[in-house]
């Protein structure tokens, strides 16, 4: 918290609120692809034993 208040008054910028769901719009491709592919790692991990 401390870092981010002290590069504001560094830099003379304003806090931007990026969103609720930020994150959520970042990782849509990398989630799609691991909820294609988990179901391939659990099964091959149940075979191997």
């Amino acid at each position: 918290m401390l870092r981010i208040a002290y590069y504001m008054l560094r830099d003379g910028t304003h806090h931007n609120d990026l969103g609720a769901n930020y994150r959520d719009e970042r990782r849509k491709a990398p989630v799609a692809r691991n909820a294609v592919n988990r179901p391939e790692r659990v099964g091959s991990w149940f075979r191997g034993m």
